[in-house]
């Protein structure tokens, strides 16, 4: 293999080890999320939502994963935990994060474990909603401010570690145009430009 093939290769392999590695937090943060729905983490289940997407990895993020569990033919062939057990540990958070009486207690506890009176996405909602509350109150003023405002516009991949040099980028440039083009989509041209206007380590 020579000089530029090898250069090639190794711009494809890091190019490949961290976009393996973006949607792996993809999956990560997706099941974390939706623990509490009863999804199972497993090899299974990421094969389902790899298979949706039909192995186009660039369109796999946290919102997507989320959007694909919208779709009924996704959803139902998920593996989840029995939903009377989901049901049981909600209701434990629930009434845990609740003040009340022992007698209010049991009647909401009798309510919400009965499937004919409280649908479980009802109590979905309602451990959401707790969950939700705690987080804030946990914020200081300035969260609380940032909350409110959004999250930011245009967020970013990191710069793959390979591509962090001023000479990697401008030989990337000079051989491999498209790649170019798509660190900069993907990283943002204030990124790239940063590596390209810093003095070369010696």
């Amino acid at each position: 293999m020579g000089y530029t093939e090898e250069k090639k290769q190794q711009k494809q392999d890091a190019k490949e080890q961290a976009e393996k590695a973006r949607v792996a937090e993809a999956f990560r943060q997706f099941f974390d999320m939706n623990r509490d729905r009863g999804i199972i983490d497993c090899m299974a289940n990421e094969s389902i939502l790899r298979a949706f997407f039909g192995d186009e990895t660039d369109n796999i993020s946290l919102q997507t994963l989320n959007d694909a569990v919208q779709h009924t033919s996704v959803s139902q062939q998920l593996a989840r935990q029995s939903e009377h057990v989901e049901r049981e540990k909600l209701v434990r958070y629930i009434l845990s994060n609740r003040t009340m009486s022992p007698d209010t207690e049991k009647h909401e506890r009798a309510r919400l474990l009965n499937e004919k009176l409280t649908h479980i996405d009802t109590v979905r909602t309602i451990a959401d909603n707790i969950k939700r509350k705690r987080e804030l109150a946990a914020l200081s003023t300035d969260e609380l401010k940032a909350v409110a405002r959004g999250p930011e516009p245009n967020k970013f991949m990191d710069v793959p570690p390979y591509f962090r040099t001023r000479n990697t980028l401008i030989d990337c440039a000079n051989t491999d145009l498209p790649l170019f083009k798509r660190l900069i989509q993907k990283c943002g041209r204030a990124a790239i430009d940063a590596i390209l206007q810093a003095p070369e380590e010696e």
